[in-house]
């Protein structure tokens, strides 16, 4: 359905902030007196905790009804747990459960990743006659949901939204000028991508003025628009035509004069480029 100090010094920086990005965050608690401190703690999905100074005279025991397996019921220097379900979990040291030595480890979701959007046609910097009626094909996936819509903008401005993959749309009765396309993708967790820019010419046909008289070479001229080369090209016999010159579009009137008159027929064309 339619619708981007020393040199070593600067290069080992760069490594640590990499593998920061790119690895599961450690927290820990430590313990102090009859205290684990700190005794709550927030970490996302497939983070770990590490308990310290456990001094093989405390647990980290789970509460009653948690599923989450903690350190067990045996006392230990330290222990390190990978929390891989979102939750509430409560847990407590065996010996000093009395004495208000608990703790609980919060899970929450890992942050959701944005949907990948792009415009797959018309390509970047397509040229068409006007009025121009096109497709505009879109490509968007989400790494860790759906895709819950794409909207389409024309040189800024939301044109059309579609929410039925593949998410494309047909733009209709262009009048010339410039637009730039781009496609905002949006998941199911409401994050959002917007695409690079796709741009699209539409230019009105040039109409040919021929000078009058029957003698001397074959002349005429057209109106330009800025941004567009028009080329005029000749044949003999309505095919394999080759370009004569090449003129850039100056927003006036071009002219052309064929000072070659050997041939006794040629086809004159324009094209835009």
């Amino acid at each position: 359905m339619k619708r981007q100090l020393t040199k070593p010094w600067c290069i080992a920086v760069m490594i640590v902030l990499g593998a920061t990005l790119t690895r599961a965050a450690t927290t820990n608690v430590v313990v102090s007196g009859l205290t684990f401190s700190p005794s709550s703690v927030t970490i996302r999905v497939g983070d770990t905790v590490t308990w310290s100074g456990l001094a093989s005279f405390h647990t980290v025991t789970p509460d009653t009804g948690v599923t989450e397996p903690f350190c067990g019921n045996t006392v230990q220097n330290s222990c390190t747990v990978t929390f891989n379900n979102v939750g509430t979990f409560g847990y407590h040291c065996i010996p000093h459960q009395g004495f208000g030595m608990v703790g609980q480890v919060i899970v929450a979701a890992a942050p959701g990743v944005p949907p990948s959007v792009s415009i797959t046609n018309p390509p970047n910097n397509t040229l068409l006659p006007a009025p121009a009626t096109f497709a505009v094909g879109v490509s968007a996936t989400d790494s860790d949901g759906t895709v819950a819509n794409v909207r389409l903008m024309t040189n800024g401005v939301f044109a059309a939204t579609n929410a039925v993959a593949p998410f494309g749309f047909t733009l209709s009765n262009l009048p010339p000028g410039f637009y730039s396309l781009r496609a905002r993708a949006q998941d199911n967790q409401a994050l959002s991508t917007t695409s690079a820019p796709v741009l699209v010419r539409v230019a009105g046909k040039p109409a040919l003025t021929f000078s009058p008289g029957s003698n001397g070479p074959l002349r005429f001229q057209f109106n330009s628009a800025t941004g567009i080369n028009y080329v005029v090209e000749q044949s003999v016999a309505l095919t394999n035509f080759v370009p004569v010159t090449t003129n850039p579009g100056s927003g006036g009137v071009l002219q052309f004069s064929d000072t070659n008159s050997s041939a006794t027929q040629k086809f004159i064309r324009v094209r835009l480029q």
